[in-house]
């Protein structure tokens, strides 16, 4: 899949219009829907901004992560608790039981 693929099904399954997508991730809705109609590829800052609008990491976007292979819902799970790791200090316990939940469906 297509990073403007990913990024339009992200979006859908979050219910969220392109218009509240670009306003979390300050861009315009026009650069959203250009991205996602595949009419412009979107550069790394962009990327960036959307993935943390979308609460995924760039590498999900990009199709290169192992949640890729998961059924959407169970994948952006994952995501979630990836990204909420990656910008929140826990402790070693406390990251231990996130990513035992990680992996559980």
């Amino acid at each position: 899949m297509l990073v403007n693929q990913r990024i339009k099904q992200i979006r859908l399954y979050r219910r969220l219009e392109g218009r509240a997508l670009a306003s979390m991730a300050a861009l315009s809705a026009g650069e959203i829907s250009h991205i996602e109609r595949n009419m412009r590829t979107p550069k790394t800052d962009t990327l960036q901004k959307i993935a943390r609008a979308l609460d995924v990491t760039t590498s999900f976007l990009l199709g290169e992560d192992e949640d890729t292979r998961l059924p959407l819902p169970q994948g952006l799970a994952r995501q979630s608790a990836k990204v909420f790791l990656l910008h929140n200090e826990v402790s070693s316990e406390e990251r231990a039981c996130i990513q035992r939940i990680q992996v559980m469906d």
